[in-house]
């Protein structure tokens, strides 16, 4: 019973991940297309190669958490006057062979779809999403719900809603609060320890891979001065992950 809660949530979240995927691509498209009808009130040709590069990276990931042909019809309808975008690159070949565009040969290449290291870590696509769950071992399972009621404040890469609600459902948790902090784009840690001294969350979970030095001279002493539980993980938010590092699974 619990495998197959389980296996309806995972679907859930890959159709709102295609439908988050899609839309974005259909966005990109039309900023494309508006470039294509006068490219002077769209700005530079950098940013056209940049749109294209967007463009390439959502339709990669549309195609990897597409299932069967209505997906992919999906996809190919959002690409609208766009197709050339996917001449190029091993992940779009589903959508070549749809539209009827042959294969690149060995001198053009297969250029991969340039994606943001921050994104490939919280995109739906990574550890949590691409683990069955009946593959995980007993010891995960057995703490579904082990945070019922918490106030959860993660700290680190760049938020994704899907992710958010997948591990906030799993744990049972109250309340979820992704701030995001990533290179140049860290957190306001002046804020975020006054709102852990006011008493606002039971854990905090900081993803350390993308926080600079500032989160062990801030976060991790005020939340040991307020007795708010904090837990500094390297990775990227997934239940497998949580499950150990948090519940101790």
């Amino acid at each position: 019973q619990r495998i197959e809660a389980l296996r309806r949530l995972r679907e859930e979240h890959r159709r709102r991940a295609l439908d988050d995927a899609v839309e974005k691509l259909r966005a990109v498209v039309y900023e494309l297309s508006r470039w294509s009808a006068d490219p002077e009130i769209t700005g530079s040709e950098d940013k056209y190669r940049r749109l294209e590069r967007e463009a390439r990276t959502q339709a990669a990931l549309a195609v990897r958490l597409a299932q069967g042909d209505d997906d992919l019809g999906r996809i190919v309808e959002a690409l609208g006057d766009q197709a050339e975008l996917v001449r190029c690159g091993r992940e779009l070949r589903p959508l070549r062979e749809r539209l009827g565009i042959e294969e690149p040969s060995a001198s053009e290449g297969v250029a991969e779809p340039e994606e943001d290291d921050a994104t490939l870590d919280v995109t739906p696509v990574d550890e949590a999403a691409e683990t069955w769950a009946e593959e995980w071992p007993p010891r995960i399972l057995d703490v579904e719900g082990a945070g019922e009621g918490e106030r959860i404040l993660i700290v680190g890469g760049l938020p994704d809603e899907r992710r958010r609600e997948l591990v906030r459902r799993f744990f049972g948790w109250r309340e979820v609060e992704w701030v995001e902090s990533y290179r140049d784009r860290q957190a306001d840690f002046k804020t975020l320890r006054h709102r852990i001294a006011e008493g606002r969350f039971d854990r905090v979970i900081i993803l350390a891979r993308f926080c600079g030095h500032d989160v062990s001279q801030s976060l991790i002493p005020a939340c040991r001065r307020h007795a708010v539980s904090c837990h500094v993980h390297p990775r990227a938010v997934s239940i497998p992950a949580i499950a150990q590092m948090v519940y101790g699974a």
